[in-house]
């Protein structure tokens, strides 16, 4: 979970703080307000729902002052041929939601995206046409010590792979229909279906934050394959005969920067064709992992720029 402010209590013996520990939604998640003993102890939440309460501060009568962020989110579908202007201004909503709608993936013939949804308390997958008509429910989880997040329709289109989150992330897959939900790897983030779709690449979650490598495992299931084991390789995309994947560039000062970076064959050397900034990465600098274009010249990426965000692209030669 990750926390946005805290603040003493007049008596000193108690701190107030906000926390998306217990949301279901993560990009972004809802943040809600805890209060909790210096010691540790006598952990009670005080807000709930789904607006987020952040950064709190206290008078010293005690009366309690934060920010309310209320979100809402939708699916839109834009061109990609013309200029950044262009492009955005004939964009066409695919969804009209009352809440939030998060990280679409397309279905390999094109009629139907994937995508997480909050509708009904819980964050779940969805399954629409690209119009947005015609949305049925794929996964039905209501644990709210789980999380649901990232699904990816495979080229086959036989398998959409999602992240799970209950104690650590795991992999799981589910058919479009929403039939025969397994898990496919116990530990994994940032997968990434082959062209073909019969491998999932990941990347398993590094304890301290300090090593990552790539693996991969079929998609009907069995052990895992080790593709790069150098300690530095995080979210892989494997293209045709080439790998592409994230490598940390610096963390001198709290600065996290990625180098983009190209490897052929899988486990080969490597050369860096771009470098991206933590600072511009949503959320957290470690939820950086591109998507590669279908004529495998061009991986995308959402990066802040200021106040806002946009889709960039780089040229998988390099520049």
């Amino acid at each position: 979970s990750f926390m946005r402010g805290a603040a003493w209590l007049p008596d000193g013996r108690r701190l107030v703080y906000s926390s998306s520990a217990g949301s279901t939604l993560p990009y972004p998640p809802t943040f809600n307000l805890h209060i909790i003993d210096v010691d540790g102890r006598h952990d009670t939440q005080i807000t709930s729902g789904d607006t987020s309460f952040v950064e709190p501060d206290v008078h010293h009568s005690g009366r309690l002052v934060i920010s309310r962020i209320r979100s809402q989110s939708d699916i839109w579908r834009f061109p990609t041929g013309g200029s950044p202007r262009d492009n955005t201004s004939q964009a066409v909503a695919v969804t009209r939601q009352t809440g939030q709608v998060q990280t679409p993936s397309v279905s390999p013939d094109g009629s139907e995206l994937v995508y997480l949804s909050d509708h009904g308390g819980h964050a779940n997958l969805w399954v629409a046409r690209t119009d947005g008509t015609r949305a049925r429910q794929v996964t039905f989880e209501r644990d709210p010590a789980v999380t649901i997040g990232v699904p990816k329709w495979s080229p086959a289109g036989d398998l959409i792979v999602y992240v799970l989150f209950r104690e650590w992330p795991q992999l799981w897959v589910v058919r479009p229909d929403g039939r025969g939900a397994r898990q496919l790897v116990k530990r994994g983030v940032s997968a990434c279906w082959s062209l073909d779709g019969t491998w999932l690449y990941y990347t398993p979650p590094d304890v301290d934050g300090e090593s990552y490598c790539v693996e991969r495992v079929p998609s009907s299931g069995g052990p895992p394959v080790e593709v790069r084991n150098d300690g530095n390789s995080h979210a892989p995309v494997p293209g045709n005969g080439m790998l592409y994947f994230a490598a940390w560039a610096s963390r001198d000062s709290g600065i996290w920067d990625w180098e983009i970076r190209r490897a052929s064959p899988e486990d080969g050397p490597s050369e860096t064709i771009g470098r991206i900034s933590g600072a511009r990465l949503l959320i957290s600098p470690l939820y950086v992992h591109p998507a590669l274009s279908s004529d495998g010249r061009w991986l995308a990426l959402g990066l802040a720029d200021g106040a806002t965000t946009n889709v960039w692209a780089l040229s998988t030669i390099g520049g």
